[in-house]
């Protein structure tokens, strides 16, 4: 019972220092068949200078085939985004710009800044925050009914502490791992938590796909009592690009990717961006 009650005082005060940004950054990436409608990642909604861009994970966008993607507007509707995505397969991100008239209509999300991102992050004494929509909780329109209900999951987490030599294409310089035990679970009020999918029980949320592409922030610190985290302290410091189920461990890909494939896409940012890091050092 005291267990449940340390849990339940910690994840209120994990709640308390989470932005607004955080969650209203995050946006569902949909794709569009006839009249079917399912979600395939999460993007972050990201702004550099003048420019609007969507940030996920580059191998989100693989296999779309011909089907449309879009994501939800403010007034309920879909939006179809269009363009050129910048994509890195060293970093397994992707970068997309969005037109003035896209950016108008996705008035009730919050765009991201260099303001919001560290690119200094450990794992060590770190807590971490993902927010995206698993496609398994957001069940997909079809013929009878296109409505698509979009259902977000949030997962607080600390760094993987396991063994690292069996995991492919990890390299600690560009990624950071976090734990992703299902035994770490709690409801908000420190009970268990018990996976629910659409149909039912029996789910494992590293099965939840659609989680790939969100924002990795950066919450709080276990070098402090939790009382002293702060909302303002709170970065972006990675992307969710990829799951060590076996070892129940998350990749992430640090932000460093983002910056570099907006400096090389896009080199007229580049004063912007130097000049906030240089205002970092």
């Amino acid at each position: 019972m005291e267990l449940k009650k340390s849990q339940d005082a910690l994840n209120r005060i994990m709640d308390d220092v989470i932005p607004v940004e955080l969650r209203k950054s995050a946006i569902p990436l949909i794709v569009g068949s006839g009249l079917r409608l399912d979600i395939v990642g999460t993007a972050t909604l990201y702004r550099v200078a003048d420019q609007h861009f969507l940030v996920t994970a580059s191998h989100v966008l693989d296999d779309l085939s011909d089907r449309g993607l879009c994501v939800p507007a403010s007034d309920g509707a879909f939006v179809r985004i269009y363009g050129t995505w910048q994509r890195s397969e060293l970093f397994d991100i992707a970068v997309l710009s969005l037109s003035d008239a896209v950016v108008d209509k996705l008035g009730d999300y919050s765009f991201t800044g260099l303001h919001n991102v560290s690119l200094h992050e450990t794992v060590a004494k770190g807590v971490f925050c993902l927010h995206g929509y698993p496609a398994v909780l957001s069940p997909g329109g079809d013929d009878a009914n296109i409505d698509l209900a979009l259902r977000p999951f949030e997962f607080k987490t600390y760094g993987y502490e396991g063994p690292t030599a069996a995991f492919p294409r990890y390299e600690p310089s560009l990624h950071l791992l976090l734990s992703a035990k299902d035994s770490d679970c709690t409801e908000f009020n420190g009970e268990p938590f018990k996976f629910r999918t659409w149909g039912g029980p029996g789910a494992r949320w590293l099965d939840f796909e659609g989680l790939s592409g969100c924002a990795v922030w950066a919450i709080g610190s276990t070098s402090k009592a939790p009382e002293e985290w702060k909302r303002d302290d709170a970065k972006i410091v990675a992307v969710e690009t990829g799951v060590f189920r076996q070892a129940e461990a998350i990749k992430t890909t640090r932000w460093i990717g983002v910056i570099s494939i907006l400096c090389k896409a896009f080199p007229e940012l580049k004063p912007a961006i130097s000049l906030w890091q240089a205002s970092r050092m």
